[in-house]
């Protein structure tokens, strides 16, 4: 048996996927195998008794669909998770999967590690830390050790590999997972290793260019009864028919990074079908180009040039592919390097790389409604250990205490401290200075996926076409959805032009040069010629003249991805995180110079959007909606949950007097009342996730801009649509009326802002600029207001 002080665990915990990596005594460090394979699905689903994880976890999700979470790690900041009828804490469901791991090392070794290293994406800090913590504890694991995953992939290349990193050099990590990109600079300094950039792409990754085949399959082998059956299963065969069809489009895949061609079979269609690499490659070229898009885009914003950047590393399972290498070098300049498996990377580098510790979580007191670790190792003749966690019965009013540890538990000399972010004192105050300048750890650079959000139908269409249906008591709280997420089409689905929708030539427009420092991730024009924007520096409000003041708001923990302004007052919504903060000022005139940090509503999710209406506040995440009136109560006066599937995330928000409308990633439109208690009025035309929303000034109608780059207004009065437009070539941004409501203007990842007849949707003017569009907004006298992200604001004459 080994000695167990010296034996060594690294646990790469990925959205899709998680891998391991352990370094016993006289042996080399290799990767725990899990039924075979290095990879171990990071899914988990909710049985009577138990939680699985892993592939058992995707077996079972066939019987019941509504239990299972493929995704945990997207749910840290959520609190709880709703699998089928059980609420499980996340950091159980976390833990549930740890579990798993440290029982295939104890079974291996033979011993308890008594190392433990666990990576975690570059902007995480804080609370999401402490619930990794609190998971590993749940786990039985000893107290772990927290590395970056960027520093951990630099550690690997440069230690393991024999890369040399110059003092002052930096090398750029490419990380391109099964459900999420995430790209990061990382320079070594005389401290160590330290991130200075990074950037991300949240619904880019492996399993969307997954999505991307399967469209192109269902439009290449077509087939009415076959597809919608094999998109939303309803039999234990059909969901057997989906899995298998979804793990062969992963391994021809696969098979297509080294060969010219393959065959996959098409369940229910009984037929084989031909895939070839160019075919592969034209679906997964616009998914791969945001990819590079954003790599340069963090650099450049860190100000770093190529001539600096001693190695490009892919990392990461779906980086495998040669386009991925193709469009970086051509793009760069920069061969990069891959590996053989480069999802086995940051879990390697992670043994011998820098480190933070955090406070060791209380053992002893146990949360509600959180499985019970197994501790024990297996005994000498015992099966493998099942990768299950003990769910406690739903009569026990609390969960036990794990079971007291036998093995020791070493405690671990530091290495070098890496550079990290720490979560800042709230300071209620503003502070002002002549740029707008403060100072922040990393910068983080938030990036928007341009791809299409599509599933079939499989309920009626209500609301515009139909009767909507009779409502009695609310709806249960959404369930997870064990199947991928919706397929999403490489090319949007054809629509039927308006007669006069061709784009006009381009429009003059004055450019007021950079009034906020780029780049500029997410901006909201306020009262007046007010400007929000999140910067580098934090959260800045200035002027939309040349020269205006900037004031820069209190440090946020997490990079504010959400910023809303009160219609008419001096006041201001941010997000941190699953916190939203209410800025309010004395005066609109002032700047925003005067203002003070008047309200903190605590969220039970990762904020997403904010709304305000006369004198509420509704704040939504991806399912749940919560509505206050902060000048009463810092409780919620009401909740909701969004009804449909639970793979029908929210994707945008709009709100206006005690109304706000809100759009879904399967294209639902539904308008809410803060009265009632459900949806008062749903809206349905295409299967397109709704990515921007805004309401006319008299409140009557209802602009919409989807994932397609597709436009829609909807007469509210009895739910009639227009005759739906493709108004840019990727999604749409953000949308706005003017005062009047006789113009439209929309904005889009593709650059270009267009101005339309709101009765026609006839466009009128069009401009484009080298940089994203990150606000607009009409002006009575000058036309459409336009800001980007590299700070500057134009004016469109319209």
């Amino acid at each position: 048996m080994a000695a167990t002080g010296s034996i060594r665990l690294a646990v790469d915990f990925g959205t899709s996927n998680t891998v391991a990596v352990m370094s016993v005594p006289g042996r080399p460090a290799l990767p725990l195998l899990f039924d075979g394979s290095p990879i171990l699905p990071s899914a988990i689903f909710a049985g009577p008794d138990r939680l699985l994880t892993g592939r058992d976890a995707e077996r079972a999700a066939m019987s019941d669909p509504a239990a299972f979470e493929p995704h945990p790690k997207r749910c840290v900041a959520d609190g709880h998770l709703q699998l089928g009828r059980i609420e499980v804490a996340v950091p159980t469901a976390i833990a549930a999967v740890l579990s798993r791991v440290w029982q295939e090392a104890w079974r291996v070794a033979g011993a308890a590690p008594a190392e433990l290293v666990l990576t975690h994406p570059a902007g995480w800090a804080g609370e999401r830390l402490r619930v990794l913590a609190q998971a590993a504890a749940l786990a039985g694991m000893p107290v772990p050790r927290f590395t970056p995953e960027p520093v951990a992939a630099a550690t690997h290349f440069a230690v393991h590999l024999g890369h040399r990193i110059p003092a002052g050099g930096h090398i750029v990590v490419y990380d391109l997972g099964g459900g999420t990109f995430d790209i990061s600079v990382v320079r070594q300094s005389p401290a160590g290793v330290e991130v200075v950039a990074t950037g991300g792409l949240t619904d880019v990754g492996g399993v969307d260019i997954d999505h991307a085949i399967i469209r192109h399959l269902e439009a290449t082998y077509p087939d009415a009864d076959a597809w919608p059956r094999l998109h939303a299963p309803q039999t234990p065969m059909e969901r057997r028919h989906r899995r298998g069809l979804w793990s062969d489009v992963r391994d021809a895949k696969e098979i297509l990074s080294r060969e010219s061609s393959t065959s996959l079979y098409l369940p229910l269609l009984d037929r084989d079908a031909l895939l070839t690499r160019n075919e592969l490659e034209t679906l997964a070229r616009p998914l791969l180009d945001q990819t590079v898009e954003l790599t340069v885009g963090v650099l450049a914003g860190a100000g770093i040039e190529m001539a600096q950047v001693s190695g490009l590393f892919l990392v990461g399972g779906a980086s495998r592919m040669p386009l991925s290498s193709t469009l970086l070098m051509r793009q760069t300049g920069t061969a990069p390097t891959v590996l053989e498996q480069p999802e086995l990377v940051v879990a390697g580098g992670a043994m011998d790389a820098p480190h933070r510790v955090l406070p060791a979580p209380d053992r002893r007191e146990p949360l509600p409604n959180l499985a019970v670790p197994v501790s024990a190792p297996p005994g000498p003749g015992t099966p493998d250990p099942v990768s299950v966690l003990r769910i406690p019965a739903p009569a026990q009013p609390q969960v036990p205490p794990p079971p007291a540890r036998t093995d020791p538990v070493h405690p671990v000399s530091p290495a070098a401290p890496v550079p990290m972010p720490v979560p800042a004192p709230e300071v209620l105050p503003v502070s002002t200075s002549p740029d707008g300048a403060a100072p922040v750890a990393e910068r983080v650079y938030r990036g928007i996926a341009k791809v299409p959000d599509t599933l079939r139908r499989s309920h009626p269409v209500v609301g515009a076409h139909a009767s909507p249906p009779t409502r009695t008591e609310p709806p249960p709280p959404p369930a997870e959805a064990p199947e991928p997420p919706r397929p999403r089409p490489a090319e949007p689905p054809p629509r039927t032009p308006a007669p006069s929708t061709t784009a006009p030539a381009p429009t003059d427009h004055t450019g007021h040069g950079a009034v906020l420092p780029g780049p500029v991730t997410v901006a909201a024009f306020g009262p007046g010629d007010v400007l929000a924007g999140v910067a580098r520096s934090g959260v800045l409000v200035t002027g939309t003249a040349p020269g205006s003041p900037r004031v820069t708001l209190a440090r946020h923990d997490v990079e504010p991805a959400v910023l809303a302004w009160h219609p008419t007052a001096p006041r201001l919504a941010t997000s941190d995180g699953n916190l939203v903060k209410l800025w309010w000022a004395g005066r609109a005139d002032a700047g925003f110079g005067d203002a003070v940090l008047r309200h903190t509503l605590n969220f039970p999710g990762e904020v997403r959007f904010v709304g305000w209406m006369d004198d509420a506040v509704v704040v939504a995440g991806t399912r749940t909606i919560w509505l206050w009136r902060p000048d009463r109560s810092d409780e919620p006066v009401r909740r909701w949950n969004a009804p449909g599937p639970a793979v029908a995330e929210l994707r945008a928000l709009a709100a206006v007097g005690d109304r706000f409308a809100t759009g879904d990633s399967l294209g639902w439109i539904r308008l809410w009342d803060v009265t009632a208690t459900e949806p008062v009025m749903d809206l349905h035309e295409e299967s397109l996730a709704v990515r921007a929303l805004a309401w006319s000034t008299d409140g009557g109608r209802l602009l919409a801009g989807d994932a397609a780059g597709g436009l829609r207004t909807w007469r509210l009065s009895d739910g009639a649509s227009s005759a739906g437009v493709r108004g840019h070539e990727a999604a749409v941004r953000a949308v706005a009326w003017s005062t009047d409501g006789a113009l439209v203007a929309s904005a889009g990842l593709d650059r270009v802002v267009r101005v339309a007849a709101a009765d026609t949707l006839s466009f009128r003017a069009q401009a484009r600029w080298d940089a994203r569009v990150v606000a607009l907004r009409f002006v009575a006298d000058d036309g459409l207001v336009v800001a980007l992200e590299d700070g500057a604001v134009h004016t469109v004459a319209v």
